[in-house]
């Protein structure tokens, strides 16, 4: 009688071997007639994209008073949540907080700003700006 391990190998080989059958390797394998509108099918159009302009021009409008600090601090986190992962939604409220004790600002402030930031579009447009200007590749 043959052992499990034996049986697992051999199972795995003929796995492996009906797999590799399954590619082709010739050219022409796959018929692209009428194939049309593919995604990204323009190098130079799919790189616009990653250089688009968000906002024109720096905002003119006063901002409250105090919310600078808030404002480019925002701009940054939003750059590095984008590059950075985390395990958890309380890894990120860590990171959030480290931050803004690197900053000099304080979570209160900082919540105090962001419930500002929903129906202010000064500030939501000195966000952006400062986030484009910042945190481009």
């Amino acid at each position: 009688m043959k052992s499990l391990s034996t049986i697992g190998f051999h199972a795995c080989l003929a796995a492996a071997l009906l797999l590799s059958g399954c590619s082709r390797s010739e050219p022409n394998a796959i018929d692209q007639t009428g194939v049309t509108n593919l995604a990204f099918a323009d190098e130079t159009e799919a790189m616009a994209t990653t250089t688009t302009t968000l906002i024109d021009g720096a905002p003119t409008a006063p901002l409250p008073q105090g919310s600078i600090g808030y404002v480019e601090f925002e701009a940054t986190w939003i750059c590095e949540l984008q590059r950075r992962t985390f395990p958890t939604p309380d890894a990120i409220d860590a990171a959030l907080d480290e931050k803004l004790v690197q900053s000099g600002l304080d979570r209160v402030g900082y919540d105090s700003f962001r419930a500002e930031v929903n129906g202010d579009q000064d500030l939501r447009d000195a966000i952006l700006y400062t986030y484009q200007e910042t945190c481009r590749p």
